[in-house]
């Protein structure tokens, strides 16, 4: 193994608004940064990288047959919307449509609605999720969309008959160690697109589980679905799995989960590697990513470092 020198991405990271960020390289824990004592042990907002979070939490009511399959139409867990599922492609759309974002319904977040889903604001999320008009069939075109997400959290608190973050404490957070964390909620079903916080000792728990290939906790199988890439997205994203990303950048291949404003849970099975990172860069919500190429990446791809 590589020794890693994180003294220049150290540097690079406290010159921005990053909150907090920790790596973990092989069994060490190489750098642990905060901007201030205040972010150590504080919930951190971590946006969509929840929507990783709910993926493994899939896997786990999988294991559990509280599902049947992902690929049972989701009419099956929404049955008092059925009046919104006027469109037969609308029916076909299954749990592993909603899971790879190729459900085929008109939702442009990363369009003119400028990275922002309105359904918060809507008397009835679920209802406006699914009564977005369809543009492709289900299964074609990757199109990101956090009503997929809202969606996924709704079927987990239907079949386990509990909020999904009680699921989550019960199932994968008190398993882990995490102790701590809050959970959004309107219309009382969990925001599963974005509601999670959680403290950055804790991400990386998450992380470390999904480099360990589920710990026992969420099945392995599962782990290696969904970061096996589905659809090629966006450009500057990767590919897009089970509600995670998977990209490779100068042969170094990694899945990773990216939440509004710059936060991140990184993994690099190869070497070993999990990075979480907290910010408050609205502006450009992919600049940690950047960096953590820049100043980690290159180094594993480059000659032997030394610190």
């Amino acid at each position: 193994m590589r020794t890693l020198d994180i003294t220049t991405f150290k540097k690079a990271i406290s010159k921005h608004k990053i909150l907090s960020c920790l790596v973990h390289y092989g069994d060490n824990e190489v750098l642990r940064y905060f901007s201030n004592k205040k972010t150590e042990n504080q919930l951190h907002t971590i946006n969509s990288v929840t929507k990783s979070i709910v993926g493994l939490l899939v896997g786990i009511a999988l294991e559990e047959k509280l599902i049947e399959s992902i690929d049972m139409p989701i009419i099956t867990y929404f049955p008092e919307y059925i009046n919104l599922f006027d469109d037969s492609r609308k029916q076909e759309i299954t749990l592993r449509h909603l899971l790879s974002m190729t459900d085929g319904m008109d939702w442009p977040e990363f369009g003119s609605w400028n990275y922002f889903a309105p359904m918060v604001y809507q008397s009835d999320i679920i209802a406006y999720i699914l009564s977005r008009p369809m543009v492709h069939a289900p299964g074609k075109i990757m199109n990101y969309n956090s009503g997929s997400s809202h969606l996924i959290g709704a079927i987990i608190q239907k079949v386990s008959n509990q909020k999904i973050h009680d699921y989550a404490k019960r199932k994968l957070f008190l398993p882990l160690g995490i102790l701590e964390s809050h959970w959004h909620e309107k219309q009382g079903v969990s925001l599963a697109s974005d509601g999670l916080k959680l403290k950055i000792d804790d991400m990386l728990k998450i992380g470390k589980l999904i480099l360990n290939h589920g710990q026992k906790i969420v099945p392995e199988n599962w782990i290696r679905t969904m970061t096996t890439p589905f659809l090629k997205t966006y450009a500057s994203l990767g590919h897009y799995g089970y509600h995670i990303w998977i990209d490779e950048y100068r042969g170094t291949r990694y899945h990773y989960a990216l939440g509004y404003g710059g936060q991140f849970l990184v993994i690099v099975p190869k070497h070993c590697l999990v990075i979480v990172l907290t910010s408050r860069l609205y502006k450009d919500s992919m600049f940690p990513l950047y960096l953590i190429k820049e100043h980690i990446f290159d180094q594993l791809n480059g000659s032997q470092v030394n610190i």
